[in-house]
């Protein structure tokens, strides 16, 4: 008996999981078959079956300057998460060794930013880098990077708190910087063997 209560259970849940899966990818669906017609035929029926016609997409290709904006997107996706990786590890790290009230502010304050839509501050800042003549790629690698900094800060700042503090003072007593040891961590924060003392 419950067996079969387990497969009706499984048999409604996955009826549940294709609904709601395509009810997700329905849109995507409409754009792909629409992308497969001419206009006329978009206009006239958006749902109906397409009849393959594939001039769109060297048309799109041409319009939309597709390899330099992949490009561009490439450039500044790269450069984004290296500097959101490098400066919220050190804040980070920062925050975790040096126990002060400031840390616990700056801690909050970036658990607080979060609480902010990305909506409501959308329009302002692309006003003012605007103002300031700003939008290019460089500026958007400077948004993308004050946007992400709070959360990866905070998600590094919970992984620096299990790293036991003895790692730190060995690579002190070795004769290694603040710095130095940061960076040797850092770069070896996936091994195995974390409790191995710095070279």
């Amino acid at each position: 008996m419950k067996a079969m209560k387990r497969k009706v259970i499984d048999l409604i849940t996955v009826i549940i999981s294709v609904f709601l899966g395509f009810i997700w990818l329905y849109p995507f669906i409409i754009i792909l078959i629409n992308s497969l017609k001419n206009r006329a035929a978009v206009f006239s029926n958006p749902l109906s079956l397409p009849h393959i016609y594939l001039r769109n997409y060297p048309a799109a290709f041409k319009a939309l300057d597709f390899v330099s904006s992949f490009f561009n997107s490439l450039f500044i996706t790269v450069a984004s998460v290296a500097l959101i990786t490098v400066l919220s590890a050190m804040a980070a790290y920062a925050l975790a060794r040096v126990k002060r009230k400031t840390s616990s502010i700056i801690y909050y304050l970036c658990a607080g930013t979060m609480l902010i839509p990305f909506q409501s501050i959308m329009i302002p800042l692309v006003t003012i880098f605007g103002r300031l003549d700003f939008l290019n790629r460089f500026s958007l690698i400077i948004m993308n990077t004050g946007l992400a900094l709070s959360l990866s800060i905070i998600l590094y700042y919970g992984a620096f708190l299990g790293v036991p503090r003895t790692l730190d003072e060995a690579a002190i007593l070795d004769g290694a910087s603040t710095f130095k040891a940061f960076f040797k961590y850092h770069a070896g924060c996936q091994s195995d063997d974390r409790d191995s003392h710095y070279p």
